[in-house]
């Protein structure tokens, strides 16, 4: 048993062949993707790919498949670059990828395509989001790369037609890996200082991967999340960039964006001429009405008028005089009736009306009886005489 050798012993040996084999080394591999995960924690891309006889494992290490362009799904026909090796722990073989691009669609597109259709589910282009553009802005901010062919077109057409505006650039990197992350910082900044009420974000033309920026979720994000409504002008006309969906409004190149930042002057002049022979016009018909109504104030009619206001004075005193009158004679006889009242209630409270019915009143000189002596003088009142008398006898009641 020479050729006796353990399993470790022999996965090793047939590793080291394929990875020795040249042919196995570099290799483009066309097939289908099937059993796609893409694991949660390492982020690392394990599949298969097949085609309609046969199937070989892969896998692509997070660090390559970071730098894809697009995301792998199911079903999806790639041509995938790496090399075959073996799996020691399983003694399997494998395809390791370390790049892929689809079969027949460049990754850019495809990439594009994905990104769209998922921030379009999202709502991100939803046009109920998209923040109406001020009629006529202060202070225009541009967001592009300083010195571009882009920027000044805008310069331009702003300063031809809407030189009322203050204009603010924001320079920023506009093709790179570096250019969205310069564009998301302008924006926020922007954003952060509230001195601009319109945003324009602008480059020229130039292909799909030069425009790529511009097509970066978190571009895209970054333009929908402002609050500072903003225009877009990237590439040229037949250029769409997902930017461009976001946006509250879409230039379709640079000049079309600063032509829609502001309208033209010489139609806001215009306008404002239109307005001013209006005013002019409701003025002079204002003018003629007054005009002619005053002129209807004469000295006979204005005579006529005084005469009609005296006369109705006139009677409006006459009516409050009578009536006065009339209030004063109520209020008298009210109050005459109240004193006759009051007569006979204090007639029918004095005393000496008890004298009709055969009784008299006793006083002496004080007006009294309180105190009476012999030899006193007494006077007795009765309805027909007055009697006086001399006391010449005094009893008390007590002694009766």
């Amino acid at each position: 048993m020479n050729n006796l050798i353990t399993v470790s012993a022999l996965n090793r040996y047939v590793k080291s062949t394929f990875d020795e084999n040249k042919l196995l080394s570099d290799l483009y591999v066309k097939g289908e993707i099937s059993n796609f995960v893409n694991h949660y924690r390492s982020g690392h891309f394990y599949f298969s790919l097949k085609d309609k006889d046969a199937a070989v494992k892969s896998v692509m290490f997070s660090s390559y498949g970071a730098l894809l362009r697009f995301m792998p799904e199911n079903g999806m026909s790639v041509i995938a670059h790496g090399y075959v090796s073996l799996y020691e722990k399983t003694g399997e073989y494998q395809f390791y990828v370390n790049d892929m691009q689809p079969d027949g669609l460049g990754s850019l597109n495809l990439a594009y395509e994905q990104l769209k259709n998922k921030l379009y589910e999202e709502g991100l282009f939803d046009e109920n989001h998209k923040k109406p553009l001020p009629k006529y802005p202060e202070n225009i901010a541009v967001v592009t790369a300083s010195g571009a062919a882009a920027l000044q077109d805008i310069i331009y057409v702003l300063g031809k037609n809407y030189p009322v505006a203050r204009l603010r650039v924001y320079p920023a990197l506009v093709q790179g890996e570096k250019a969205a992350q310069t564009i998301v910082k302008a924006l926020k900044y922007i954003e952060r200082e509230n001195l601009c009420d319109l945003i324009i974000l602008a480059r020229g033309g130039g292909s799909l991967e030069d425009l790529w920026a511009f097509n970066e979720e978190k571009v895209v994000r970054a333009v929908y999340n402002c609050k500072v409504p903003i225009i877009t002008g990237v590439g040229h006309e037949t250029d769409y960039t997902l930017v461009d969906f976001a946006a509250d409004y879409r230039g379709a190149t640079p000049s079309a964006a600063a032509a829609a930042a502001g309208r033209n002057i010489e139609e806001i002049c215009f306008e404002l001429e239109s307005y001013n022979v209006r005013i002019k016009r409701n003025l002079k018909e204002k003018l003629s009405f007054y005009q002619l109504g005053m002129e209807n104030y004469t000295e006979k009619y204005l005579t006529s008028l005084i005469k009609n206001r005296i006369s109705k004075e006139d009677e409006f005193l006459k009516s409050s005089a009578k009536s006065l009158t009339k209030n004063i004679n109520l209020y008298i006889k009210n109050k005459e009736n109240q004193l006759i009242n009051t007569a006979k209630i204090f007639e029918s409270l004095n005393p000496l009306n008890v004298l009709t019915r055969g009784y008299t009143v006793t006083t002496n000189e004080k007006g009294n009886l309180s105190d009476v002596n012999v030899g006193d003088i007494i006077t007795t009142v009765s309805d027909k005489f007055v009697i006086k008398s001399k006391v010449e006898k005094v009893s008390r009641q007590k002694d009766l």
